[in-house]
């Protein structure tokens, strides 16, 4: 991670003591409720890679309260943060001394991750309900784009494809299978032969969806080569 999140602990009770903002909040020792939303509001909304500070067993006026039992306030935060923050959120948890006081300041990076959420996602597997993969979770965040929407509709089906550069265009003159498909990139199976078989992952910046009328309307997919 960034050095910014080396933070001294001057630094840190500079933070402590200063008016709450959006990289500054304080909870006390029993807000576990509050200390996830906390966390994860600062990791879907700091600058990726810029730390915000969460306090734990602090008052809103910045004073630590008396008798903070710092190693189970660690691990109750761990516990918390490692059962329902989904994706998991990279944090750095700190004790820090003040005026003869101990408390807990977690320095949150803005993730890179985000959307993170309080609480798992869930999906179906026959018969049964389990937590979604991070691949899963990749669909479902996904599933919101038009352009991914409409690629994961496609998945290990037939697609055209089409290559652009230019004014110059060339189709694959194999087939194409669409086997996967998040928020930034899809990827596709090409053959070009008996034995040659393509595995291809492209960012969907680069391409354009439209329909093969010549081949009963199925999903085209435009790759700009030179975007």
């Amino acid at each position: 991670m960034s050095h910014s999140l080396n933070l001294t602990d001057a630094e840190l009770v500079a933070r402590l003591t200063q008016i709450e903002d959006s990289f500054v909040e304080r909870k006390s020792k029993s807000d576990k409720g509050g200390w996830l939303k906390t966390v994860v509001a600062f990791a879907n909304s700091v600058p990726v890679g810029l730390p915000a500070i969460l306090f734990i067993g602090v008052s809103d006026d910045g004073q630590i309260a008396d008798g903070v039992d710092i190693e189970k306030t660690l691990q109750t935060f761990s516990d918390v943060l490692g059962q329902h923050a989904w994706p998991p959120i990279y944090t750095v948890p700190r004790v820090l001394t003040h005026n003869a006081r101990s408390c807990v300041a977690v320095v949150v990076p803005g993730s890179s991750e985000r959307p993170h959420f309080a609480g798992r996602a869930f999906v179906r597997d026959g018969t049964q309900t389990k937590d979604a993969s991070p691949q899963q979770f990749d669909a479902l965040i996904a599933s919101r784009s038009g352009k991914a929407r409409r690629i994961l509709e496609h998945i290990g089906k037939e697609i055209t494809w089409m290559t652009k550069r230019g004014q110059i265009e060339g189709y694959a003159s194999g087939r194409t299978i669409v086997r996967d498909c998040d928020q930034h990139h899809f990827t596709v199976e090409m053959f070009g032969g008996t034995h040659d078989v393509t595995l291809r992952t492209e960012p969907l910046s680069r391409v354009e969806l439209s329909l093969d009328h010549k081949r009963d309307g199925r999903l085209q997919i435009i790759f700009y080569e030179d975007r």
